[in-house]
């Protein structure tokens, strides 16, 4: 489906700064009197996506596996940042694939309900070498933050507060008219260096599932993980940062006539620790409303930070972030972060694993896991579980246990193929990696599980992957088949366009799926160039799910062709 936004506005800035102290970050909110003037400017700027092709400011966003909400992306063509008051680009380029790096199912604790209650970070890089417009100012600013070298930057989406009519009988009172779904989007850019990652980033992971829910609570206080990260500074301190975009807590009111309101939840003192005590404890915060206004949170991109000492850094280096709220464990790092750079892959059946997979465009690239520990790379092999969970034909989350496990051997950077054996339909599924010990005898859990407050979902550590099936057409495609038959419409609308007729029935009332309007010549003309492997990666491709097989494109071209040399008689079919 498509997406667009509407007036996300640059609210707060960010940046770290040098005092006699020693190095502080400094945080600016809009119409800050004390603002410098570079960063008056930045309060002035508006995001947007952009592609002038399409004559369009939207993107996609879809899911890996169609009928499966576990891995959704954003494809779109361009991103701009635009100054307000001037009209004038200061940032125009087109990122990598947007994918999700942090998942909440429970954002607003009070008010709503999954899945509207639920948030979701989107992240992608935008490389300096797919960029139309970036500004000196901008890019000063940025390379201002670390003496590396700055690569391009980095874009984060969160999506939250979401508010949807889902009256089932909407289309029978309003007809065709549409019904949007509408959520709030706090965005968030930052340079992106040499060895950040294009769709995700690398730290320390916080997750639920070896703490116990708080004990005040009813049942479990279902927070989605948290991702962390430390930045030493040569003198042996550091800066010790949180990102809290999907795991902040909110509540929502309604008023008698309808008005929705957001604020912090209430709840209570988030207090962060390298030990059990309260002694250990190195940076804490205070989470609801008269503290910590919701504004506040979103003009900071929901990330919290804190100066380390020499001696907490070094203390950290060794020892599990926990976090408490009061005399409850809410979250302790895990032992290992798994995740990876390229979660949503997309295979063809009769492919060979080691040849890769499509993850950002046509180009086809190993699944390669990344494994830290406290923050470091592992570089001495470690055993990995990985469990494989069959997507279901109907509903969201797989409901049983997994349907493969097997013991890996891996470290950081390391390719897994997934599969051994040429790719099959059936292979597609979730594949998700747990370190040895993590649950007990090694024994993978149900992808959702009741009562816990978390799915495999929140901790990253998975990818998926659909493997679209490859049917031979070849009857209608080479001459030198005794029995072939001619590429119609009628084929090529049971092979391919029906399946696109029933999944996106808005693109019937747009372009009708009949004959006389495909056989168009500018209509024929354009469904081949939009179903092209080149535009893969852009909001034009065609179909918007990325679930166009080679077979199927084949099929498409013979079609093509096949009326092109019915209606020009002089004109050669191919063979």
């Amino acid at each position: 489906m498509s997406v667009t936004l509407s007036t996300v506005d640059a609210v707060g800035v960010q940046r770290l700064e040098d005092s006699k102290g020693g190095s502080r970050v400094v945080e600016y909110e809009k119409d800050d009197p004390e603002a410098p003037a570079v960063v008056q400017q930045l309060m002035n700027l508006r995001l947007d996506f952009h592609s002038p092709a399409a004559r369009t400011k939207k993107a996609v966003i879809c899911d890996t596996i169609g009928n499966q909400a576990i891995h959704t992306y954003i494809f779109c063509s361009g991103l701009q940042l635009t100054n307000r008051r001037t009209g004038a680009d200061i940032l125009r380029g087109t990122p990598f694939r947007f994918a999700p790096l942090s998942f909440g199912a429970w954002k607003v604790l009070a008010g709503l309900k999954p899945p509207m209650a639920s948030a979701a970070r989107f992240c992608s890089a935008i490389p300096l070498e797919e960029m139309e417009v970036f500004s000196e100012e901008l890019k000063s600013f940025l390379e201002g933050s670390d003496e590396r070298e700055l690569r391009g930057v980095f874009v984060s989406l969160t999506l939250e507060q979401t508010l949807q009519n889902r009256d089932p009988e909407y289309y029978e009172t309003h007809g065709d008219r549409a019904k949007p779904a509408k959520s709030t989007v706090v965005a968030t850019l930052a340079p992106w260096y040499a060895g950040d990652l294009r769709s995700n980033v690398l730290g320390r992971q916080l997750a639920t599932f070896n703490a116990a829910p708080p004990s005040h609570k009813t049942e479990s206080l279902p927070l989605g993980t948290m991702m962390s990260g430390i930045r030493e500074f040569a003198d042996g301190s550091g800066l010790f940062s949180v990102d809290l975009a999907a795991t902040w807590p909110e509540r929502m009111e309604q008023s008698a006539s309808g008005v929705r309101q957001f604020s912090t939840y209430g709840l209570g003192e988030m207090s962060f620790r390298y030990g059990d005590d309260l002694r250990d404890e190195f940076f804490n915060i205070t989470v609801n409303e008269a503290v910590a206004p919701l504004d506040s949170v979103f003009a900071r991109g929901s990330l919290f930070d804190c100066f380390l000492s020499k001696g907490q850094v070094a203390k950290l280096k060794d020892e599990a972030i926990r976090v408490y709220l009061g005399e409850d464990l809410l979250f302790r790092e895990t032992d290992y972060y798994i995740t990876s750079d390229t979660k949503g892959l997309f295979g063809e059946a009769g492919e060979a694993p080691q040849a890769g997979y499509r993850v950002y465009d046509a180009q086809r690239e190993p699944c390669i896991l990344r494994i830290l520990q406290r923050g470091q790379p592992v570089i001495r092999p470690i055993d990995v579980h990985m469990g494989v969970y069959r997507a279901p034909g109907t509903g969201n989350n797989p409901l049983g246990p997994v349907d493969r496990q097997e013991v890996l051997t891996l470290k950081d950077g390391d390719a897994v193929p997934l599969v051994n054996n040429a790719l099959r339909p059936e292979d597609t599924g979730i594949y998700y990696f747990a370190y040895d010990g993590q649950y007990a005898d090694n024994r993978i859990p149900p992808f959702a599980i009741a009562r816990k407050g978390y799915t495999i979902q929140d901790t990253s550590a998975f990818v998926t992957l659909n493997v679209v099936n490859n049917k031979d057409y070849s009857r209608y495609l080479s001459s030198a088949n005794w029995n072939r038959s001619p590429p119609t419409w009628e084929v090529v609308y049971q092979e391919v366009f029906k399946l696109y007729h029933i999944l996106f029935p808005a693109m019937g009332k747009v372009i009708p799926f009949e004959q006389g309007v495909y056989e168009d010549p500018y209509v024929r003309e354009q469904v081949v160039a939009l179903t092209d492997p080149a535009l893969w990666n852009r909001v034009t491709y065609m179909p918007p799910n990325r679930i166009l097989s080679k077979s199927q494109r084949e099929l498409i071209l013979a079609w093509s062709a096949y009326v092109q040399q019915r209606d020009n008689p002089n004109s050669d079919y191919p063979t």
